[in-house]
């Protein structure tokens, strides 16, 4: 699932600036192998065929799909439950999460991990929900739970060049901007400029509200 919306080739990117990695072999998972995720507002837990059609609904809209890369366009139900049913087994290493509010998918979250001990993050937030704070909410949660339950040395993220929405959520997560690359979009059917960020454990302890956080636990 993990970062802007262009990406890498072959993985999958988020709307609304995020990326979404694209894993292969879901088989069955067990509830207890990904727990679910807890924010002030969202819900974060494994992303399943019973999310499909309102995953369809919002990864589908042009305005979405225009910033995603590697994600079937258009993206029918049937697209929807393949792309799924294809993504690997969640664990420690990878997981790709429904992000819900008050019982309403609004969008996907996801890590996996690069090569180097790194780990990538993607996510997309459905249009009717932009401009909540979602985004910056469901990321952070995804990162904080990526730094706890692996040893990663750092997370990328990347967007296409036009998706500012997504750099200032990456901004905010204590993102650097890392170089540039380019990327499939399906909408356009052409390889488009991306901007890659990286974020360290350190960086990442540094933000002010999960510094206060390990200082104030409960």
């Amino acid at each position: 699932m993990g970062s802007g919306q262009g990406c890498p080739p072959r993985e999958a990117i988020g709307g609304r600036g995020e990326r979404l990695i694209m894993l292969h072999r879901r088989t069955t998972s067990s509830p207890d192998a990904t727990p679910a995720i807890a924010t002030r507002r969202l819900v974060l837990r494994p992303l399943g065929e019973a999310d499909a059609f309102d995953f369809a609904v919002l990864g589908g809209s042009i305005e979405v799909a225009s910033m995603i890369g590697h994600i079937p366009y258009p993206l029918t139900i049937a697209n929807a439950r393949g792309w799924i049913a294809e993504l690997p087994l969640d664990g420690p290493e990878r997981c790709v999460m429904a992000v819900r509010c008050r019982d309403e998918l609004v969008g996907v979250c996801g890590f996996a991990p690069e090569s180097d001990g790194l780990h990538a993050i993607g996510y997309f937030i459905g249009k009717p929900h932009w401009g909540r704070g979602f985004a910056t909410e469901a990321a952070r949660a995804m990162v904080a739970r990526c730094f706890a339950v692996t040893s990663s040395r750092g997370i990328t993220a990347n967007h296409f060049i036009e998706n500012a929405a997504s750099a200032r959520v990456l901004e905010k997560l204590g993102f650097s901007l890392a170089g540039g690359g380019r990327s499939w979009c399906p909408v356009h059917q052409s390889d488009r400029d991306t901007l890659v960020y990286l974020l360290t454990p350190a960086a990442f302890r540094a933000l002010p509200e999960v510094a206060s956080r390990k200082a104030n636990p409960l």
